[in-house]
């Protein structure tokens, strides 16, 4: 850098390519990312890659509407510089410059979007071509740089060259000059040998300097001769590129592209579409789990409240009107007729048994009829007797268990044979276990049985009723 002169930083260039007539740039880093989206006009197309770090692209329009081909090949490129280079297809956004927007002291390379698209591009699309393309820009530069070295060394080489013919001029006119000056001065000689010998270490000097510029220009030669190598080199690399470039594939039929790609973004929609109604589904499958189980949880607590709710209406029907009575009379006439049934099976000697039910009241059951069963009402009058007796005894037992009770039995008795009055005695003496048993008859063979009597006679004109102890 010459004094006084600002040194010049030069720039490296921006990634550039050419598709459809349409110039796509590539930053190389976020620095060159933040100066191509400075460098880009608001209509100009934007790009960067979803979920991964990648170059900014952008495709230079000029004011005219980039085709879809375009917009794929800048995605691809974009997808390429980027982190997700070696998976499968990558999401690139794309929007106007205008919507692209760097907020304040952000870091480098960071910007936020608004009003994109998007698209699905293949990283590895133009990876080959993207590597040929570098290697010739590389060989390109390293060949402009070659040919920069050349131009600078030749002018040098030139005037090497002419200083080296000066050189060999003033050595021979040098030598001619000594030569004379030998002739005229003859024995003086040795007195400009002093003089001489400077001159000779002058030409050695002079040699020395001529022999460094030779290798230098030697050098010099040598690095034409590989800089022409690497220009051949670069030719044939470039060579292959261009065959290997798809750009002799059939021609892009736009139409067909066009009904794929509507195709494409109709299968995507409707993807979205369904992964939508998946997660609602997921939801309401959530929802419905949670209401089963709280359904399982009300139909135990329905159990509990339904048996309440039994409860509650047989409490309420038992207590409605004489129902309650009549539900305390049915269980106590049944808790009754159960030891009735008892005694009169024993007074009977086994021939009948006592039932009862709110609908027909006192039954039999006859066991001399085969078992059958008929209304209590049908019985003899003997027979009436010991039925009566039977509920009687039992209600007595019921009622004497501590109470100090008293069994009063009036009459009936005439009806009965000696057998049965032995049978009802013997009934009547069990009870008196429990309570005080008293019975008024005329019958003298029960009078007979009895431990204790009190005879009433009866009463006259002259005296009322007489007792006897």
């Amino acid at each position: 850098v010459e004094s006084g002169k600002k040194s010049v930083v030069k720039q490296t260039p921006f990634r550039e390519f050419v598709c459809g007539g349409f110039k796509i740039l590539a930053g190389r880093n976020n620095l060159q990312n933040d100066r191509l989206l400075k460098s880009a006009s608001p209509q100009d197309i934007w790009l960067h890659t979803q979920g991964y770090h990648s170059s900014h692209v952008v495709i230079l329009c000029n004011g005219k509407d980039a085709p879809d081909s375009v917009l794929l090949t800048a995605a691809e490129i974009c997808a390429y510089y980027s982190d997700g280079r070696g998976g499968s297809k990558i999401h690139v956004d794309y929007c106007r410059r205008k919507f692209v927007k760097k907020p304040p002291k952000s870091n480098a390379g960071f910007v936020i979007y608004t009003d994109y698209k998007t698209l699905l591009a293949q990283p590895d699309a133009h990876g080959e071509l993207a590597a040929l393309l570098d290697n010739a820009r590389a060989l390109g530069e390293l060949y402009a740089d070659t040919v920069n070295k050349m131009r600078d060394g030749e002018p040098e080489a030139a005037r090497l060259a002419a200083e080296l013919d000066g050189a060999e001029r003033s050595k021979r006119e040098i030598t001619a000059r000594i030569e004379e000056l030998r002739a005229k001065l003859g024995d003086d000689a040795g007195r400009t040998s002093s003089a001489l010998c400077e001159v000779k270490n002058g030409i050695t000097e002079l040699s020395d300097k001529i022999y460094e510029r030779e290798k230098k220009r030697a050098e010099l030669a040598k690095a034409c001769e590989f800089a022409r190598a690497s220009l051949v080199a670069l030719r044939e690399t470039l060579e292959q590129a261009r065959r290997d470039c798809p750009v002799d594939m059939p021609e892009f039929d736009e139409e067909a592209y066009a009904d794929k790609k509507s195709r494409l973004d109709s299968i995507v929609e409707k993807l979205h579409e369904c992964e939508r109604d998946a997660a609602v589904k997921e939801m309401q499958i959530q929802d419905l789990t949670a209401k089963c189980a709280s359904l399982k949880d009300f139909g135990a607590e329905r159990k509990i409240n339904a048996q309440s709710e039994n409860n509650y209406r047989r409490i309420f029907d038992i207590t409605k009107g004489k129902a309650m009575l009549n539900f305390v009379v049915a269980e106590y006439m049944a808790e009754i007729t159960v030891t009735a049934s008892e005694i009169l099976s024993e007074l009977s000697s086994g021939k009948y048994t006592l039932a009862y039910d709110d609908e027909n009241g006192f039954t039999v059951t006859d066991y001399l009829s085969g078992g059958g069963k008929r209304k209590a009402s049908t019985l003899s009058g003997g027979e009436m007797f010991l039925a009566s007796l039977s509920v009687a005894i039992a209600i007595a037992r019921a009622q004497s268990k501590g109470n100090n009770a008293f069994f009063f039995l009036d009459e009936g008795f005439g009806t009965l044979d000696e057998e049965l009055i032995d049978t009802v005695f013997a009934a009547l003496d069990v009870l008196s276990e429990d309570c005080l048993v008293g019975v008024i008859s005329h019958a003298s063979a029960l009078i007979e049985r009895m431990p204790v009597c009190v005879e009433v006679g009866e009463a006259t004109d002259t005296h009322g009723s007489t007792i006897k102890y």
